[in-house]
């Protein structure tokens, strides 16, 4: 009996490491469904459920379900947000709101020109834009006027706060081409996700063509040959090397693609000079993306559709979030390059030790304007750990840091690690501690597949590796 007892103590102090780490942290944020879309529905559920948000967060109410909509349409959803968050006194209490798929993405004053093909108006903006400036005293008279507003929260390194900053909120947006695409980056976004600098790539993909144009406007019209448009590249690879991240940056003509372990991207899509040769999906840089990864394009519609089969022409920003990216920032309607984010900010404030912004601070503290194109798309609160914890009362372990994909699970679980597992077993554990599944760890694996007993009740369970350096445990949902 003493050791069954000794054996569970020693598992909920596990469970309760686990716990601390992994602690809700999102009752900062709330949600915008539209009742009127299944998918958005389910979007909405899926992420309550897989981030535990209060029931109270999930703001509910009939939208229209076209992806551009009329000013009008907007001010009407505006009104009913606002009427259920002063009803449930949510007002000062939230500093995020995410969107879902099944929301309109844009206003347009002239759907009718919108729709016609021209994609350009200053009356023209993404809803998320809006709704950033929707709750604040001082700005949000700005919306729906003619011009961009000064984004107050850019170019800062500091953890955002809503009245450090005007009163603007942070959004995002939880998207891609079917509730499948959503629900992969909602699995593999959220806080803390391991990541390991040694594996890990960050790739900047630079076009000479552009350079070249860039350094000429930039001569032209500021008289600046340093231009600010080198800094952005310059500035963030000599950071994140000091900070001991692999960067590969290449200034050849050169489209990049076929890289492996990346967690941050920025290229130039289908804009590439050079992409025409490629010959398929426009942009796609066909590579594998660690979770967490962010990827910034300069291409001026990327997020003007999440629709499947909207034709191409430029780059589609879901087509990132297929091949698995966890998020992105993308633009529904031509926002001229000075709206296109400082990746030296974006990147820099995500990945730099000293730092570790989440996902949408590390976006929207390297982005201008406010009230304009773009759409930030992600879990808000997605943001990387290069420290393991260790979840053991003996020592602190050594294991590479380990993530378990898909999280919830039917059949088949997989343990992903982005270094080597040295050897060792895994176990499948019970809420109790009770062992389920027991498999050897392959030496020099970074993935084991775990096969579920085609029996196990639906629930919480967690997985257990042990090897030389000590254990680590991670939980998932069976579905």
């Amino acid at each position: 009996m003493r050791l069954l007892l000794s054996r569970l103590s020693a598992f909920w102090y596990f469970f309760i490491s686990w716990s601390v780490l992994y602690a809700q942290t999102y009752d900062d944020v709330i949600v915008l469904v539209n009742s009127s879309d299944s998918v958005s529905v389910e979007v909405g559920t899926y992420f309550q459920n897989q981030r535990n948000i209060p029931a109270s967060r999930i703001i509910a109410f009939s939208m229209p379900t076209e992806e551009i909509i009329t000013p009008q349409k907007f001010a009407l959803i505006r009104s009913q947000l606002d009427s259920i968050v002063l009803q449930r006194n949510l007002k000062d209490s939230f500093a995020y709101i995410v969107t879902t798929k099944g929301m309109p993405l844009g206003i347009s004053a002239d759907t009718d020109r919108y729709y016609a093909g021209v994609p350009y108006s200053p009356l023209n903006a993404s809803i998320e834009s809006e709704l950033t400036l929707a709750f604040s005293p001082t700005m949000s008279t700005a919306i729906g006027d003619s011009f961009a507003v000064l984004n107050p929260y850019y170019g800062k390194t500091s953890a955002f706060s809503p009245n450090a900053n005007g009163g603007i909120r942070l959004v995002t947006r939880l998207d891609g081409y079917t509730l499948q695409d959503v629900k992969d980056l909602i699995d593999r976004s959220g806080p803390q996700r391991a990541t390991s600098k040694s594996a890990a790539l960050v790739v900047i993909d630079r076009d000479p063509i552009w350079d070249s144009l860039l350094t000429t406007y930039y001569i032209t019209y500021y008289q600046d040959t340093d231009t600010l448009w080198d800094d952005y590249y310059d500035s963030a690879v000599k950071w994140l090397r000091a900070d001991g991240w692999t960067v590969l940056y290449d200034t050849t003509a050169a489209y990049v693609r076929n890289q492996s372990n990346v967690i941050a991207y920025q290229s130039w899509g289908s804009n590439d000079h050079t992409f025409a040769g490629v010959g398929d999906t426009p942009g796609l840089p066909r590579h594998t993306w660690l979770p967490g990864a962010l990827a910034v394009w300069y291409v001026s519609t990327s997020g003007r559709s999440f629709q499947p089969g909207t034709p191409y022409g430029q780059s589609l920003a879901a087509d990132l979030i297929q091949e698995g990216v966890s998020g992105i920032a993308a633009f529904v309607f031509e926002p001229f390059f000075w709206a296109m984010p400082n990746i030296a900010l974006t990147f820099s404030n995500y990945l730099l030790s000293t730092r570790h912004r989440n996902l949408a601070e590390a976006f929207y503290s390297s982005m201008k304007p406010l009230s304009w194109m773009g759409t930030v798309v992600g879990d808000p609160k997605t943001s990387i750990s290069t420290t393991v914890t260790a979840l053991t009362a003996q020592k602190k372990s050594s294991l590479p840091a380990f993530q378990l994909y898909p999280n919830p699970v039917r059949e088949q679980l997989y343990v992903v690690s982005p270094s080597p597992f040295s050897g060792g077993v895994v176990d499948v554990l019970s809420p109790t501690g009770r062992i389920i599944r027991h498999q050897e760890v392959t030496p020099g694996a970074y993935q084991l597949r775990v096969l579920l007993p085609g029996d196990l009740s639906p629930g919480v369970y967690f997985v257990r590796i042990r090897t030389a350096e000590g254990y680590a445990v991670r939980r998932f949902t069976k579905q």
